[in-house]
């Protein structure tokens, strides 16, 4: 079983805004491009042929169905929803009960 790499926040408020406003990438945000392109590559090697749980997946999409996605230089790139953490990098404890679920439930589909 393969696992898409775990997101993080991208920074937000005062500082995040300062930084696209001089042209800089608010923290995190590179750092996710980078795990996104390499969850991406997970996905294509192995979908349809080995089980991929999705983390990336659930960690940039809430409950309504909406996903953070953050603009960057013409792309759309995954974060960890705000609502899912309290530091910005670890679950809280909703969200990890929650993903938990998911992967027990996905595990149980596995043959």
């Amino acid at each position: 079983m393969h696992v898409t790499v775990p997101l993080t926040a991208v920074q937000g408020g005062a500082r995040g805004a300062l930084a696209r406003l001089l042209g800089r990438a608010p923290g995190g945000l590179l750092e996710n491009e980078r795990r996104d392109e390499f969850s991406e590559l997970l996905r294509r090697t192995y979908s349809g042929k080995e089980p991929v749980f999705d983390l990336a997946l659930l960690e940039s999409t809430g409950p309504d169905g909406r996903r953070e996605l953050q603009d960057w230089k013409g792309s759309k790139v995954p974060a960890l929803l705000p609502a899912y953490t309290d530091d910005g990098g670890h679950l809280n404890p909703a969200a990890r009960l929650r993903f938990a679920r998911e992967l027990i439930g996905f595990l149980a589909e596995l043959p």
